[in-house]
């Protein structure tokens, strides 16, 4: 009995070691990797692919801190909503309308910040040169396509 509780012991020592030599390889090698490159945020990002000037630049802050402070508690009441709505959940039975007025309030929601959202856009795209709009308008096709995967393109 003594002699597998020694057998026991032993090959969890051994265990343990290996995972520590591991884990300290790792953290050795694993040094030498970087985190991929922060992305620039929107505002750095119009600017330097349009080619914006002071004027230009001011006014788009401007644009952009009037369109957060007007879309902020759309998307917050959207938020509480939601949070509303999956809090059904923890019921014996979801109460069917209750849910419905809640989805309803969020597609509503959601189609207003999506409009204040297009206003914005058509706004922003206005303080721009001909050429910078052209510029503008493929810009905010990628970004509307970056990160998005076509659901029909999925793999069989």
């Amino acid at each position: 009995m003594k002699n597998n509780y020694n057998r026991f012991l032993s090959v969890a020592v051994i265990l343990l070691l290996v995972t520590n030599i591991v884990l300290a390889g790792l953290m050795i090698f694993g040094k030498g990797k970087k985190a991929p490159p922060k992305r620039q945020n929107v505002f750095e990002q119009v600017s330097k692919e349009m080619g914006l000037d002071s004027v230009q630049k001011r006014k788009y802050d401007s644009l952009r801190e009037a369109h957060f402070a007007n879309v902020g508690p759309v998307l917050d009441t959207i938020r509480t909503v939601r949070q509303s709505l999956f809090n059904l959940i923890q019921g014996q039975e979801i109460n069917d309308s209750l849910a419905n007025h809640y989805l309803d309030i969020i597609s509503q929601k959601q189609m207003m910040a999506d409009r204040m959202t297009l206003n914005h856009l058509r706004n922003v795209r206005q303080m721009f040169t001909p050429d910078q709009q052209e510029k503008y308008d493929q810009f905010i096709q990628k970004m509307v396509q970056r990160g998005r995967k076509d659901s029909s393109r999925k793999k069989k």
